[in-house]
């Protein structure tokens, strides 16, 4: 789904990022929380969580709108998300072809390159009802004859990037995706339209030592022969920015004291030049991690022994904000510590993230998608 539908992946600090008074002027800084802050990550490191994703009606205040009725539209959204990280010394020479740049990978600070992988696989069940509503024909829907048509929806994203000693300044990154999102429109006699719409896209972003370079192209479902294709040059500064595909591991390595905020420049193919999200540390919770049933979690192929599991986490907020763009925020809820137990170590990871659902173009609001941990491999 894109991120501007799921507001979007689709896609970021006063100790943690000292940005100075001019936004990207100053080197942002991290830390290596993932890797329990503890020494420089090794060659070979491997972590691989999964998510499982679904939406709710009432999130926290992320609430479905009440004339967002059954007779409007039904939705039921279900899937997984996987993020995949290595440390490398190298690039692949799988990649040599792909990755073309001037950057230096020799110097103090650069053997390490970090290779981050997205997979967001939902399967989303509309059924749009009433006289002004309709459907978007797609290879990626099946038409369930009960009236409701199921659209699966992949994401994938890859993105190789320095470490924290330099600034996690990105190398280069790529999404290819097929997306479902809706919009709505008002007939002569005020019943709403919604259209269910499918577009697939791909985008590459290629960072030089001072300028970076973003090939992208989408198509609208059924609209082949209207492919749009662009390719943008940008200027900017070497450990200043992130891109879009590292951002929620960007995040799980900053560091802000409570009700602190700050500001991180990312560079997405949607905008070409990057945008400020504001990252706020709305406090510490409690989450718990249940064994067996539909919630349970697992750590390296184990269930957790005992019936579940208190952790400590911290409630981390994003949003864009710009003079000419504001956003709905995002949730993050990022370990803070070890469990108690010990069973499961510090490695600030994502143990709930929540993105609010709305109708493309509008301020119609359906909710919620929460992307819940189930099983972390390292």
């Amino acid at each position: 789904m894109k991120k501007k539908f799921l507001s979007i992946l689709a896609l970021i600090v006063a100790a943690a990022m000292l940005l100075g008074g001019c936004s990207g002027a100053t080197p942002l800084s991290f830390t290596n929380a993932f890797y329990a802050s503890s020494g420089t990550p090794e060659v070979g490191y491997n972590e691989t969580v999964v998510y499982t994703v679904k939406n709710v009606n009432d999130y926290d205040g992320l609430v479905k709108d009440e004339q967002i009725t059954d007779q409007l539209i039904k939705y039921n959204i279900e899937g997984t998300f996987t993020t995949q990280l290595t440390v490398m010394n190298r690039l692949p020479d799988a990649y040599s072809q792909q990755i073309t740049t001037d950057l230096d990978f020799s110097g103090e600070g650069r053997q390490h390159i970090y290779y981050y992988k997205t997979t967001l696989d939902i399967y989303a069940t509309y059924t749009v009802g009433g006289e002004y509503s309709n459907y978007t024909d797609a290879a990626n829907v099946v038409d369930n004859g009960d009236g409701s048509k199921t659209y699966h929806d992949v994401i994938v994203s890859e993105s190789f990037f320095f470490t924290s000693s330099q600034s996690l300044s990105p190398i280069w990154s790529n999404t290819d995706s097929r997306y479902t999102y809706l919009t709505s429109t008002s007939a002569e006699n005020g019943q709403s339209k919604i259209n269910v719409i499918t577009v697939e896209s791909k985008s590459s972003t290629t960072y030089n030592s001072t300028n970076y370079t973003i090939t992208s192209s989408y198509v609208m479902a059924g609209m082949v022969d209207e492919k749009i294709e662009k390719t943008q040059t940008k200027n900017y500064t070497q450990k200043t920015v992130i891109d879009n595909a590292q951002l929620l591991f960007a995040i799980r390595n900053v560091e802000l004291a409570e009700d602190a905020s700050s500001a991180l420049p990312t560079v997405s193919a949607s905008y070409g030049a990057p945008k400020t999200l504001t990252v706020k540390n709305n406090g510490d919770k409690q989450k718990t991690l249940r064994k067996g049933g539909e919630n349970s979690f697992t750590y390296n192929g184990q269930e957790l022994a005992d019936n579940e599991l208190e952790i400590a986490v911290k409630d981390y907020s994003f949003y864009l904000n710009t003079t000419n763009d504001a956003g709905t925020p995002q949730y993050l809820l990022i370990q803070k510590s070890a469990s108690a137990s010990g069973k499961l170590p510090a490695k600030a990871l994502i143990i709930e993230y929540v993105e609010p659902l709305s109708i493309y173009g509008s301020f119609q609001r359906l909710g919620a998608l929460v992307y819940t941990i189930k099983s972390v491999n390292v």
